[in-house]
């Protein structure tokens, strides 16, 4: 697996002009790696940040890119960096193990064969705790313990945890004449390792939907 850090100057025209549509993003990041000829780019996660006048875009992958294509005017490249998921045929985490992670996600409902937004904190918080249910772990509850509610919250009932989320609206995009609007929802916090076999697996093909459009990038840091 690799890791890799694009820093883009969001003042050229040009990056402002790419950064305003997630399929022109994606596009531009794929040039870095193999085409289908050449045996395919494998799983590519990455997730667009946004630091002042300079944007930075985290990307994992399981196959080694090839930057030089894609660096140009107010493009820095850092990486790529190996790491691995798997020791001696074990996941280099351990079950109860507490990380930190960040995660930028579509959370979203199917019915009758259509998606709709989960638009509302507590469903987004519902959301993720059925999908670290899925993927071997589970969110942190705050320290007031695990049956803690606020009796006084806007969503009575919903359990706090260890977590910040921000709404980051709709990101768009157009894909030859089809406009592609996604919601966009990001989580930091704390979880547990419930798992670690099946997390790893989280780590490596990302959480939910709309992973071509910079979705489902689960970066883990250890708590220091």
């Amino acid at each position: 697996m690799y890791l890799s850090e694009l820093k883009l100057d969001s003042f050229c025209p040009d990056n402002r002009r790419m950064l305003s549509d997630s399929y022109a993003v994606h596009r531009w990041l794929m040039r870095a790696f193999p085409d289908q000829e050449a045996g395919g780019a494998g799983r590519v996660l990455y997730r667009v940040e946004t630091e002042r006048e300079t944007v930075k875009i985290l990307v994992q992958s399981e196959c080694k890119p090839d930057w030089s294509k894609c660096v140009g005017d107010g493009v820095f490249v850092r990486g790529p960096k190996s790491f691995v998921l798997i020791q001696q045929g074990l996941s280099v985490f351990r079950e109860g193990q507490i990380l930190r992670f960040r995660l930028r996600a579509n959370p979203i409902v199917s019915r009758e064969g259509k998606r709709f937004g989960r638009h509302k904190e507590n469903e987004q918080i519902e959301w993720l705790v059925r999908k670290g249910e899925q993927h071997g772990f589970s969110l942190v509850p705050l320290s007031n313990g695990p049956d803690w509610f606020d009796p006084f919250g806007e969503d009575s009932g919903t359990p706090n945890y260890e977590l910040r989320v921000v709404n980051r609206g709709i990101v768009n995009g157009k894909k030859l004449k089809s406009k592609i609007s996604h919601l966009a929802v990001d989580f930091d916090g704390l979880l547990q390792v419930t798992d670690p076999q099946i997390f790893i697996e989280a780590i490596r093909l990302g959480i939910g939907p709309a992973k071509a459009f910079g979705f489902g990038l689960l970066s883990v840091a250890k708590v220091m």
